[in-house]
């Protein structure tokens, strides 16, 4: 009798050499003898795949029997799948990029997906995003419940990842991106991903915002103005300080009253914004009813942390103390 793979059966394996080999041919039972073995090589390969079968059809071409009925005429080979699911994660556990001052255009990321093996049926994995020390809307485009897929037999895809610009100095912010629910594969260890972004706005400078001031010594509670060249997205730390060797008004309550050597902060703001772009420093006049000449205090500025000295000419302040304006009477001389 005559036997063959009966493709039209709807076996799912391939042959010649791909799943299994045997060659289409025919056999004799010899007198005697009930049964004859037919031999089925399986081939063994390294694919990720389902269950296979082989359909082996008796007398394909009808007529091919002799001395003998049509009793079961096919015969199923099933293949069972002995190779573990392909792992998949991400190709690297870290990842940075750059933010640019470009308006609302933003710079894209690709980050690749693999497995660790290549498999016969397509892979797939969800993917999203969280926020580290980014935040998402403000430093970067969300991703969320997205899927992507590995096709069969390639081994990597990549996705995309958009950060977003501001002008805003500040310290590198990080991203997650996290790998759930894979099917035809399983997780390996890179499944979450940290992205950093790389901030690329420059450090903020300080600045007096005049090289002079003056007032009259009856204003009392006068205050100094120090502003920032741009909002920071850092905390700023300014100092300052009175220089007494230059200046002519005597401090500690006899012409005015100074925090001297002091630093002010300047926090950033909430949610991604910026901080205040200026302070102001306030100090005291002694309003005294000396008559006397004009007095000054000089005052430095010390840029201290997350900011820069701005204009060398604004670094230091002279505050003038009219006194012959009008504000004491001189005295009267008497005989």
């Amino acid at each position: 009798f005559n036997y063959a793979i009966n493709a039209a059966d709807g076996g799912t394996a391939a042959g010649s050499g791909t799943d299994y080999t045997l060659a289409a041919a025919s056999t004799t039972i010899d007198a005697g003898e009930s049964d004859i073995d037919i031999d089925v090589t399986i081939v063994g390969d390294v694919l990720y795949e389902n269950n296979e079968t082989i359909i082996i059809a008796l007398d394909p071409d009808n007529g091919g029997i002799t001395n003998a009925q049509d009793g079961t005429m096919a015969h199923t080979v099933n293949i069972q799948e002995d190779d573990s699911a392909p792992k998949i994660q991400f190709s690297s556990n870290t990842g940075s990029t750059g933010t640019t001052d470009v308006g609302p255009e933003a710079t894209t990321k690709t980050l690749t997906i693999e497995l660790d093996a290549v498999s016969s049926m397509d892979a797939t994995v969800n993917y999203n995003t969280s926020d580290g020390t980014a935040i998402a809307g403000v430093d970067y485009t969300a991703l969320a419940s997205q899927t992507a897929t590995i096709p069969a037999l390639e081994q990597n895809i990549t996705i995309s990842l958009t950060t977003l610009s501001d002008a805003l100095d500040e310290a590198e912010e990080t991203i997650f991106i996290n790998l759930t629910n894979p099917t035809n594969s399983s997780l390996d260890a890179n499944n979450e991903m940290t992205f950093t972004i790389n901030d690329d706005d420059p450090t903020p400078t300080i600045a007096f915002s005049s090289s002079a001031y003056e007032n009259n010594e009856a204003t009392t509670s006068p205050s100094l103005t120090v502003n920032l060249s741009a909002a920071s997205g850092r905390d700023v730390v300014i100092g300052y300080a009175v220089n007494t060797d230059d200046g002519t008004a005597t401090g500690g309550g006899t012409d005015y009253l100074f925090t001297d050597n002091a630093a002010y902060t300047i926090p950033t703001g909430d949610n991604g914004a910026g901080g205040d772009a200026s302070i102001t420093i306030p100090f005291t006049v002694i309003n005294d009813d000396l008559y006397e000449l004009d007095q000054t205090i000089v005052v430095d500025l010390d840029a201290v942390t997350n900011v820069a000295a701005g204009a060398a000419e604004l670094q230091k302040t002279t505050y003038t103390i009219l006194n012959v304006s009008g504000n004491d009477n001189p005295p009267n001389v008497e005989y």
